[in-house]
């Protein structure tokens, strides 16, 4: 359960992430925020480790290549799709594209080690967008029907994608590491990348965050920092398609932070909260193999 508690509370990091960022948008480049963020995180976490368990250098050098990818395309690729996507499509529909998020992870984790999920994992990622859907659009079918896609939509779907390679590649591809290294390396390498970027190509990355200074903070330190580790915490512990069913939680939290700022609560956010939650119960409870792994990701 405590594992549990922590990818909720991961997702509800995430969520108020949305409505803290709406305090850098007139002051701050999504280049610069990125920067800012990873390198927060990476700032705390690096002395961190050191002091918690010590460097291994000889697992690093063994997990170059895969920790590279976490760093480079599941945090700088998901960063910059979703960023740069949000500002050429519609929240709802990349609400909905990132729903897809679990589904993609199966069908990865299917891939990569050809054992089939089971009904009661399948049915809980079926409940999971099923939510997702009633939250964003208001239950209305009408709203779904409107949505058209757009270069913004891809640009959420690469970040998607992104998401998922970011969650199955420490599971399948990294060992001898713990969740608190692979958190702590992953981001200092996507630190350094977008430090690079800032200085060669793109000097609008290294600007100063000013105002925005504490909405920085807490998103590098709250919503990066401790929500990446928790989340690697949970591949580690339930797989990456049981671990991704949280993120259906990000829209319903999303909508509950939107209610408590002022906005009326929507019948179709009570009925979504409650098919989300529902469809992680589902999944979380399907049956695992006998050394405790899912036995559709092993």
């Amino acid at each position: 359960m405590k594992i549990y508690l922590k990818l909720a509370l991961a997702s509800l990091a995430w969520a108020a992430t949305f409505h803290v960022a709406k305090f850098t948008v007139g002051s701050l480049s999504p280049l610069a925020a990125m920067l800012w963020r990873f390198a927060l995180a990476a700032i705390v976490l690096v002395p961190w480790v050191a002091v918690r368990e010590g460097w291994q250098l000889a697992a690093l050098r063994r997990n170059a290549l895969p920790l590279l990818a976490i760093g480079v395309v599941g945090a700088i690729g998901f960063n910059l799709g979703l960023f740069y996507g949000l500002r050429a499509t519609s929240a709802v529909s990349a609400s909905l594209i990132m729903g897809l998020a679990p589904s993609l992870t199966l069908a990865g984790a299917t891939l990569l080690t050809g054992r089939r999920p089971g009904v009661r994992l399948l049915l809980g990622l079926l409940l999971g967008l099923s939510g997702v859907a009633t939250v964003v659009s208001g239950g209305s079918w009408q709203v779904l029907r409107a949505l058209e896609f757009s270069r913004g939509d891809l640009l959420m779907l690469g970040a998607t994608v992104c998401w998922v390679i970011f969650s199955l590649i420490p599971q399948r591809f990294v060992r001898d590491l713990s969740a608190l290294a692979i958190t702590a390396s992953s981001l200092s390498i996507a630190a350094i990348a977008m430090l690079v970027l800032g200085v060669t190509v793109t000097p609008e990355a290294l600007q100063w965050p000013g105002p925005a200074l504490g909405a920085v903070l807490f998103i590098g330190l709250v919503a990066t920092a401790l929500a990446y580790l928790w989340w690697f915490e949970g591949v580690a512990k339930l797989g990456a398609v049981r671990t991704v069913l949280f993120t259906n939680l990000t829209p319903v939290f999303t909508a509950l932070i939107a209610v408590m700022l002022g906005q009326t609560l929507l019948w179709a956010q009570c009925v979504g909260a409650i098919l989300v939650i529902g469809g992680l119960i589902v999944a979380t409870h399907a049956q695992t193999s006998a050394g405790g792994e899912p036995v559709a990701e092993r």
